[in-house]
C-alpha cells in the first residue's frame, strides 16, 4: 500500500491525462513518498441497445462508406488502446482494489496517510462524480490537491456555488492550476489557494527523455497537427502552403480518420500512446494545436507552436483560460491565435532561453508547494503551510 492515493483522470485515451498522471507520481517520488492512483469510477451502464449499430454507422459515413477503410481506421483504434494500456501497466501505480462508490473509499481511507486530487479537469463539472474529486470522504488533515482545473463556473446558480465552497473549505492543502480558480477560491470562500504548474511542466525536456526513453530522429522536418476534433479545412490549406514553402512534411496526431488515412498513406504511424506522443513533439519541426498538453509539450522541447482558439459555440471554449494563463505567464500570448490569423509565413523564433528560466522559478515555486504539502499531511501538520483550522 502506498503513502499517498492519487484521484485524477487517469484511465482514459487521453494524453493529456495520462502524462499529467505519469508526471505527478513521478515527482511525489523523486520527493521521497510513495503513490498510486485510486482505481475508482462511477460510470454506468448505457441502456441504449441501439447504441453499438449507431456508432458502427456513424463510423462507416466518417470514412465515406467504404468498408477497407473503416476496417483499417478499426485496427488503428485498437492499436492506440493497446498503446495506451501498455504505458499504464509499465509506467503507472495503480491500487489493487477497484471502488465504484464513495462508501467504498471512505471504508479503506485509512490505509492512506493521505490524498490528492488532481491534476487535470477534476474541479471542472464535466460529469465525475465531484465529491470524489473534492476528497469529501477522508479526513480534512488528508485532503491535498495538486493543479487541478476550476474553470467554467461562470453560470453556476446560487446552489452550486454553496456547494463548491463547502467542498474547497474542506481542503487543507489548497492549489489550482489557473488563475481562473485562485480568484475564485478567494471571492467565494475568502482563502488562498496557490496557483501551480501542470505536473508535466514539473520535468524539462532532458528529464522526458530519460524518463520515456525518447529518441531524438533524424528525418525529414514535419509540421505537426494536434487539433482536438480534427483540422479544419482553412487550417488545413494554410498548414499545406507552410510545408510546402519549407520543404517539410506534414504529420498528424489523429483525430479524425480523415487524418489517420493521411498519415498511414505516408508511412507515418496511425496509432500513439502516450509515450509516442512525447516523441512526436520531441522531433517535430513546427506545431499546431488547440489541446492544452499540446501546448505544454511544445513548451517543454522548446518547439515553435501556434495554438488556435476552438472557436465560437464550441463547448471547451469556456476552459481555454488554462491555455491563456500559462501563455501570459509567459510572455507568448501572442501564439494563442485564432485560425483567421494565422500568418502568412510562420514564426519559427521563440526565445526559449527566456521562457526556460521563467518556467524553472514557476517549477521550482511548485515543486515547494507539493513537497511542504506531502510532509505536512504526513505528519498532520495542519499550521505549517496555512492549512484550515
Amino acid at each position: 500500500m502506498s503513502e499517498f492515493g492519487i484521484l485524477t483522470f487517469y484511465n482514459v485515451i487521453n494524453y493529456g491525462a495520462a502524462l499529467q498522471a505519469y508526471a505527478l507520481q513521478e515527482k511525489v517520488k523523486e520527493l521521497g513518498k510513495s503513490s498510486e492512483f485510486i482505481r475508482f469510477s462511477d460510470t454506468h451502464g448505457n441502456d441504449d441497445s441501439t447504441k453499438g449499430v449507431k456508432d458502427y454507422l456513424r463510423a462507416l459515413h466518417s470514412v465515406g462508406y467504404s468498408i477497407k477503410t473503416y476496417l483499417t481506421i478499426r485496427k488503428e483504434g485498437r492499436k492506440q488502446n493497446e498503446l495506451f494500456a501498455d504505458f499504464q501497466e509499465r509506467f503507472l501505480n495503480k491500487s489493487v482494489k477497484y471502488y465504484r462508490a464513495i462508501e467504498e473509499l471512505e471504508a479503506d481511507e485509512a490505509f492512506y496517510k493521505g490524498f490528492i486530487a488532481g491534476s487535470d479537469m477534476v474541479w471542472s463539472d464535466i460529469g465525475q462524480n465531484l465529491e470524489v474529486y473534492f476528497l469529501t470522504f477522508v479526513p480534512k488533515i488528508k485532503r491535498l490537491s495538486y493543479a487541478p482545473s476550476l474553470t467554467g463556473r461562470d453560470n453556476e446558480t446560487f446552489e452550486e456555488k454553496e456547494k463548491y465552497a463547502n467542498w474547497i473549505n474542506q481542503i487543507s492543502y489548497l492549489s489550482c492550476r489557473e488563475q481562473y480558480g485562485v480568484d475564485y477560491i478567494k471571492q467565494n470562500t475568502g482563502r488562498e489557494a496557490k496557483k501551480v504548474l501542470d505536473p508535466t511542466l514539473l520535468f524539462g525536456k532532458t528529464q522526458w527523455k530519460e524518463k520515456l526513453d525518447l529518441f531524438e530522429k533524424k528525418e525529414k522536418p514535419y509540421i505537426l497537427c494536434y487539433l482536438f476534433r480534427g483540422i479544419t479545412k482553412a487550417v488545413e490549406k494554410k498548414v499545406k502552403q507552410y510545408a510546402q514553402a519549407h520543404k517539410m512534411e506534414l504529420k498528424f496526431i489523429p483525430m479524425t480518420p480523415k487524418e489517420r488515412m493521411h498519415n498511414l498513406k505516408r508511412g507515418f504511424a496511425g496509432a500513439y500512446g502516450p509515450k509516442e506522443f512525447v516523441e512526436e513533439f520531441l522531433n517535430a519541426t513546427l506545431i499546431f494545436t488547440n489541446s492544452f498538453h499540446g501546448l505544454l509539450f511544445s513548451l517543454i522541447m522548446n518547439k515553435p507552436f501556434y495554438t488556435l482558439h476552438r472557436g465560437e459555440g464550441n463547448e471547451w471554449a469556456k476552459h481555454e483560460e488554462r491555455m491563456s494563463n500559462i501563455l501570459e505567464q509567459l510572455e507568448l500570448q501572442n501564439r494563442f491565435i485564432f485560425e483567421t490569423q494565422l500568418p502568412e509565413s510562420p514564426d519559427f523564433n521563440i526565445d526559449y532561453d527566456t521562457v526556460n528560466e521563467k518556467l524553472e522559478i514557476l517549477r521550482k515555486d511548485s515543486i515547494s508547494y507539493l513537497s511542504d504539502a506531502l510532509n505536512s499531511v504526513e505528519r498532520n501538520d495542519i499550521e505549517n503551510i496555512g492549512g484550515i483550522v
